[in-house]
């Protein structure tokens, strides 16, 4: 009987070890398959009852809000709007003209503070910015929209074939984020200059 117990006691005891080895297995590969899941994503979305459409550049646009600030909205390439209820896309908005129940998904949202027109030559070219050489002698660095064109001789010229040297006419705004608080926000009381030159937002 003593005999039996012993036999018993070790095959416990190999039983338990062999549990508790088989433990740390089980718990690596659960966490190998959590960490391999891809990130979750979220996508943003905007309702706006009326705006009026100030400027419009490839997937960029400047609305005038029903109290005057001037809002720019960066959407991702080929994002489509709802507009009354049907599919839009900025490509369809025209300056001048108002719009009314818009909705759009996967945008970001600026406040403009402050808009210039002007003419000046392309000294550097990075990524999609552009250094641009004023008239006055001083140079900036400006973002330009995807899918935005710009007027060379006459002629509309995408961002891939601008170079350096070439003279261009933009209209430039400056931008602050909307999660902060804006004394200086562009607020237009008489409508801002139109142009037909490109959009770009100053860095």
């Amino acid at each position: 009987m003593i005999v039996r117990s012993k036999s018993a006691s070790c095959m416990a005891v190999i039983l338990v070890t062999q549990i508790l080895l088989s433990l740390p297995a089980i718990s690596s590969a659960q966490a190998t398959s959590t960490t391999t899941k891809n990130p979750q994503t979220t996508t943003k979305s905007l309702t706006i009852d009326t705006a009026e459409v100030v400027y419009v550049s490839g997937d960029d646009a400047v609305l005038k809000m029903p109290d005057g600030r001037l809002q720019l909205f960066e959407l991702n390439p080929g994002t489509s709007l709802t507009i009354d209820g049907k599919p839009s896309t900025v490509a369809d908005l025209t300056p001048g003209t108002t719009i009314s129940h818009v909705q759009m998904q996967g945008r970001t949202e600026y406040e403009v503070t402050t808009v210039n027109q002007f003419e000046g030559t392309i000294t550097a070219k990075q990524g999609r910015f552009l250094t641009v050489r004023l008239n006055d002698g001083t140079s900036k660095i400006y973002r330009v929209p995807h899918h935005a064109t710009f007027n060379v001789g006459g002629n509309p010229t995408s961002f891939d074939n601008v170079t350096r040297g070439m003279r261009i006419t933009v209209t430039a705004v400056t931008t602050e984020g909307l999660s902060r608080q804006t004394s200086n926000a562009a607020k237009v009381g008489q409508t801002p200059p139109q142009s037909a030159s490109t959009l770009v937002i100053e860095k």
